[in-house]
């Protein structure tokens, strides 16, 4: 048995003869603490539902990666990340998950649970591949809610190699992409303003 969400992984991650089980219906904001910046999430929003869920809130996800098909603990359970060398992927914003075990044993996975099978299974599930079960529900950090200026343009390789690790420090999020047989890659940098900043689209 194994857990498939958007199918988003480049390898046969949820290939199985068994049964594939989709979260989908596990949807929804669970609960919410805005004072502590934690959530509870279902095992099945996608990415890109998540930010309407908790906007209402004033909180947001910290970090996400450039696409948001994939459900919340796909991402966490493949390692799933964003930008910014201050900032952690999912799994990083992981407090606790409930997850079903083989046995169809619930258990609740968290770092201070008096049950060493608990700890255990927090530290290593949270990238676990659904190798130790299916996770239905997870516990998550979140940030108070922002907004990115977006910058995007070309550059040549050379320049933005010469000094990367100066310039990934001195903004929240970069990122290149380069083209195969050019010298000219594409460079976002994202710089983030609290929730009530002006903002405009990308031209």
């Amino acid at each position: 048995m194994r857990a498939v969400g958007a199918g988003h992984s480049f390898t046969a991650l949820a290939a199985t003869e068994g049964v594939l089980v989709n979260l989908d219906r596990m949807q929804g904001l669970v609960g919410v603490d805005p004072a502590a910046r934690r959530v509870t999430l279902g095992g099945g929003p996608r990415l890109r539902k998540i930010p309407n869920l908790l906007r209402p809130h004033g909180v947001a996800l910290p970090n996400q990666g450039d696409v948001d098909p994939q459900s919340i603990t796909g991402a966490i359970n493949t390692g799933t990340h964003g930008t910014g060398v201050g900032y952690t992927g999912f799994a990083g914003l992981v407090r606790g998950f409930r997850i079903a075990l083989a046995s169809g044993e619930i258990r609740q996975a968290h770092p201070d649970a008096p049950d060493k099978l608990d700890r255990d299974l927090f530290h290593y599930g949270r990238i676990g591949l659904g190798a130790l079960g299916i996770v239905t529900q997870v516990d998550m950090d979140v940030a108070p809610s922002f907004v990115l200026a977006a910058r995007e343009h070309a550059e040549p390789v050379a320049d933005i190699t010469r000094n990367f690790p100066n310039r990934v420090h001195a903004a929240d999020h970069v990122e290149f992409y380069w083209f195969p047989g050019t010298d000219v890659a594409h460079v976002k940098t994202n710089t983030r303003h609290p929730a009530d900043h002006p903002t405009q689209p990308i031209s």
